[in-house]
């Protein structure tokens, strides 16, 4: 009777394999589900910190009589992107911080609604705007750069 199990071995090894191969397929499929369905991101600070590096750099390698003129073609900005107030800036000269925020006036400005970067309240909202600040001097001027971002990449539930 023996002799004619030696076979059987074999059969159960490979019940291991394919339940280890399901269930590393149950798991890429858990994981891919979860990646597409799963929570937003909210990359609007990073969109702000990247608009007022171009916009820094900008200043630093143009003249400011070319920006003022044009800052789009200029700086390499793409206007579609500032259309639908996703993306904004302003450029305040010889002001501070809260000056420029509050006020009409300005050197250059895309948007609006900045007095929302200084809302104490907006970090745990999901509508304000994330908001990017540099002071910038330049030929004896001063500027202040305000970039802001409301860009939302999906839809974050709160």
């Amino acid at each position: 009777m023996l002799r004619n199990k030696r076979a059987e071995m074999g059969s159960q090894i490979m019940v291991l394999a394919t339940l280890f191969l399901m269930v590393i397929i149950a798991v890429g499929i858990a994981a891919g589900v979860s990646l597409y369905f799963g929570s937003g991101v909210d990359a609007r600070q990073a969109d702000a910190d990247i608009l007022k590096y171009k916009i820094e750099n900008c200043f630093n390698e143009k003249s400011i009589s070319d920006i003022g003129k044009n800052i789009f073609d200029s700086c390499g900005l793409n206007k579609d992107s500032f259309n639908g107030n996703s993306l904004v800036f302003k450029i305040c000269e010889n002001s501070n911080l809260n000056d420029c925020t509050t006020s009409s006036a300005s050197f250059l400005s895309s948007g609006s609604n900045f007095q929302s970067c200084l809302f104490t309240g907006k970090e745990s909202s999901n509508t304000f705007l994330k908001c990017s600040y540099a002071q910038i001097s330049r030929d004896g001027r001063n500027f202040v750069l305000i970039t802001g971002s409301s860009q939302q990449i999906r839809r974050i539930n709160a």
